[in-house]
């Protein structure tokens, strides 16, 4: 009789912090649901400016002691473009995460950082960069930003991620050994789990233990050993590792109709500092979840390493001495291949 009683007691006890929990749930969406479909992220209403100064100020700091970072402004690119001149500032590449950009905000308070709308999908995350004073990244919303102040926003994305590394394949042996250390890799990484999914109730039924635990022992030694080689080719820097892709070209075209400039900024030495990881078994699956989610899962990397990490800011391209859009974004994409060749043979 006291186990049924205490049986009682307990499914109650879990029913009641279970109905607990989900009401005050419940409660706390509720009175979120308004600031978290207030707009903010289109107009960048809530942005906080002792949040954004202290925070960037923070991760300056931080880029200076664990990068060696600096900024190095090129041409003509006078005071009222870093101060608040309407401009389109274009960072390059995106890399894993473009800790560059986030240096740069800091060196230049008045540009308005545009990010991907997944990250206004989280809550968190969304008050965080809503403080910070993000936008979305969208055409509307960029359109409307350059009226008053310059913005900043980092093409390529997810598609230079995973599609970076077939271009340049031929033509970058640090790179090749990398992806053919990840591949053997991945090709370990299947055997010993179809061992263990296939072998296993097969040697338990013939009672052969030590068989199975030698197999197992021999394929995780095999793993990690492709791990360790894997894991020293991603840890060595290589040269010219992430092209620019010019098929991003909706911001300058947004750039030609209002006759906004475009600032070119390359981040040198950002892709050594963050080094995603190369399967190209795997990259069919990342399309898939990237067309259906806009972001490329899985995505594993290796980092921070401590690699220099610069930043270059070249003067403004204007879109007035072109007469088509096309011819625009043709010259613009072509400066920032020469420019980013050029830092690439002195890394």
């Amino acid at each position: 009789m006291e186990m049924v009683v205490l049986a009682v007691l307990l499914t109650g006890g879990i029913l009641t912090a279970i109905g607990l929990s989900f009401c005050a749930g419940a409660l706390v969406g509720f009175l979120y649901y308004r600031h978290y479909n207030d707009g903010a992220e289109q107009t960048g209403a809530r942005t906080k400016p002792l949040f954004r100064q202290c925070f960037s100020s923070l991760f300056l700091w931080l880029a200076r002691r664990l990068f060696g970072y600096e900024v190095k402004f090129h041409g003509n690119l006078a005071s009222t473009e870093r101060d608040g001149r309407p401009v389109i500032y274009a960072s390059h590449p995106h890399g894993v995460f473009p800790l560059g950009t986030l240096a740069l905000l800091a060196s230049i308070p008045a540009l308005r950082p545009c990010v991907h709308r997944l990250v206004f999908a989280v809550p968190v995350a969304r008050e965080l960069a809503l403080w910070f004073g993000c936008v979305d990244v969208s055409r509307e919303c960029i359109a409307a930003q350059i009226k008053t102040r310059p913005v900043l926003i980092v093409p390529g994305g997810c598609r230079e991620m995973i599609r970076e590394r077939a271009v340049v394949f031929d033509q970058n042996t640090t790179l090749r050994l990398r992806i053919e250390a990840g591949d053997r890799l991945m090709k370990h990484a299947l055997l010993l789990a179809a061992a263990v999914v296939l072998l296993l109730p097969l040697l338990v039924a013939l009672d052969q233990w030590r068989v199975f635990w030698l197999s197992c022992s021999a394929l995780l030694c095999a793993a990690a050993a492709e791990l360790a080689q894997y894991v020293y080719q991603c840890a060595t820097p290589d040269s010219g590792a992430y092209v620019i892709q010019d098929k991003h070209r909706g911001f300058l075209r947004l750039a030609f109709e209002s006759k906004t400039p475009v600032v070119l900024v390359l981040q040198q030495g950002q892709e050594n500092i963050l080094v995603s990881y190369s399967l190209p078994r795997l990259d069919l699956l990342r399309t898939w979840f990237m067309e259906r989610t806009g972001y490329p899962l899985p995505s594993l990397f290796l980092g921070p390493l401590p690699r220099k990490l610069t930043t270059h800011v070249y003067e403004p391209l204007e879109p007035s001495n072109y007469e088509t859009a096309e011819a625009f974004a043709d010259e613009y994409y072509k400066r920032a291949r020469e420019r980013y060749a050029k830092l690439c043979e002195t890394m």
